[in-house]
């Protein structure tokens, strides 16, 4: 984490609390005038909104680059860390269900044979059908 990070964090932190203490001291205050609810002023509100809104920014600033250790190091990169952007690329399909392609499977099967995508009448039909056939055979 870097120093600005570490100084944004403190700043909505601190911001957070003082709001805090100042709703606290804002109901203190009301209690002993009446008894009638009165709405947190809106500067409070603010300043809560603001130092969540920098928290909320700077835990997403404070993210690090991931690197990773190859998993089969190659003669190129022998034990060299890579990057998020170095180690993901582009592959063609057909190459890689090689196998696949060869038996006649099919690689998207899960998704294209799924039960939500098969038609349940025609398959009744078809069932149907296929019972008729086999009792007049028998």
């Amino acid at each position: 984490m870097s120093i600005l990070t570490t100084i944004l964090y403190s700043i909505s932190i601190l911001q957070i609390l003082h709001s805090g203490f100042s709703s606290y001291e804002f109901h203190q205050l009301t209690k002993n005038i009446n008894s009638t609810p009165y709405p947190i002023p809106k500067d409070i509100q603010l300043e809560c909104y603001m130092g969540l809104a920098i928290f909320i920014l700077t835990s997403f600033f404070s993210f690090n680059q991931l690197e990773y250790y190859a998993v089969q190091p190659s003669k190129a990169n022998k034990l060299s860390l890579l990057s998020t952007g170095q180690y993901l690329k582009d592959i063609s399909l057909s190459k890689a269900n090689n196998v696949h392609n060869l038996i006649g499977n099919d690689p998207n099967g899960e998704v294209t044979f799924a039960p939500s995508f098969v038609d349940i009448q025609k398959k009744r039909e078809a069932i149907a059908t296929w019972l008729k056939n086999t009792s007049k055979e028998d």
